[in-house]
Parts: structure tokens; sequence; C-alpha cells
């Protein structure tokens, strides 16, 4: 072999190392960048995880404050002769001018539980969960709307307890992460009645 052809060979095998070096360096570089980003994906992961528990965390306990207080609300200053009223013991009349006389009382107790239900409103959108979200939205329509509807034939204060005892038994299970607990005949029998109200009073049902 001439030495020209000799150099040829060197330098061609110069040529395929450089390119298979090439080759493995942008191979490595790849890999490497795949690995970074999968790293950097998980992390993201984990902060969004992370975030989100601490919207959880925050929502359960604006959730349990808004429950205990309003747990704790007074009864309605005219619950006794709306009651009275409904089961027809008391006149219309005697009903207006006994209501007259503690009308500011029911003024200021309603602003008070719009207030705490409100709260409440706020803490059930903060959860991500919407199982959850759903089941407190329900019981939160059933408070709003009770006080005028005497679901289940049940006085409000004796309503308002029971729901926010579910909302309680709800909150509790998603802390634990467990399944949502199942509704007290009493309750289902409560949303069932407000589902027939909304149906019975919804304009589209009525053509």
């Amino acid at each position: 072999m001439v030495w020209w052809q000799q150099l040829i060979l060197v330098i061609t095998g110069a040529m395929l190392g450089s390119g298979t070096s090439i080759m493995t360096t942008k191979m490595t570089l790849r890999h490497q960048a795949k690995v970074e980003a999968e790293k950097r994906s998980h992390q993201e992961q984990l902060e969004q995880a992370s975030r989100s528990e601490e919207r959880n965390r925050a929502a359960a306990a604006a959730g349990y404050a808004a429950v205990t207080k309003l747990m704790q609300l007074r009864e309605d200053p005219s619950e006794a002769i709306r009651w009275q009223r409904a089961r027809r013991t008391l006149s219309m009349d005697d009903y207006a001018d006994r209501y007259l006389e503690i009308a500011d009382q029911v003024d200021a107790w309603g602003q008070e539980r719009d207030h705490l239900l409100l709260d409440l409103r706020i803490a059930i959108d903060g959860f991500s969960d919407e199982a959850l979200r759903n089941e407190l939205s329900r019981a939160h329509l059933m408070l709003e709307l009770g006080i005028n509807l005497e679901l289940g034939g049940m006085t409000e204060s004796h309503l308002r307890e029971m729901i926010c005892n579910h909302v309680l038994r709800c909150l509790a299970s998603a802390s634990l992460n467990k399944p949502l607990p199942e509704q007290w005949d009493d309750y289902a029998r409560c949303w069932r009645e407000l589902e027939k109200w909304y149906d019975d009073n919804d304009p589209r049902h009525h053509h």
C-alpha cells in the first residue's frame, strides 16, 4: 500500500471516529434533555399537587369555621310564629302583628345568616374535588332555601342542624380521603322535596 492510500485510510478513520463521537454526544445530550424535561414535569406535578392540597386544607378550615358558626347561630326570631302560622294555630292578622314587633330582630338575624352562608359558599368553591363540591353545594342550597320551603316539615333551626352535621361528616371524610358519607333518610327526603319544588316552579316545565 502506497503512502497516499495509507493517508486516505487514516483520514477516513479519523472522520468516521469523529462522526461516531458527534452522534454519541448528540444522543447523550438528547437523553439528558429528556431526563431533565421529565424531572421538570415531575417537579411541576408535585408543586401543583402541593398547591391543590394547600387550597383544599384552606377550604376545609374555612368550611369548618362557617359550619360551626351556622350551628351556633341562634334560632330565627320569627321561627315560633312562622311554625304556628304554618300549622294554622295562629291567624294571619295575629301573625302580622307579632311579626312587626320583631321585624328588626329578624332582619339582623337574616343578615348574619346570609353572611355565614356566603362564607360557606366561598369555602365550597375552594375544593378541587368535584364530587365534594357538588355534595356541599346541595347542602348549601338547602340551607339557603329551606327557611321558606319548610323542607321535611322541619323548623329552620332543626333543618340547619341536620344539614350542618352532614356537611361536617363530608368534610371529615374528605380530610381522611374516604368516600362521602351516605345521606340520612331525612336529609335525602328534604333534597327530593327541593328538587320537586324546582321542577314545579321552573318556567321551562310549564309551556
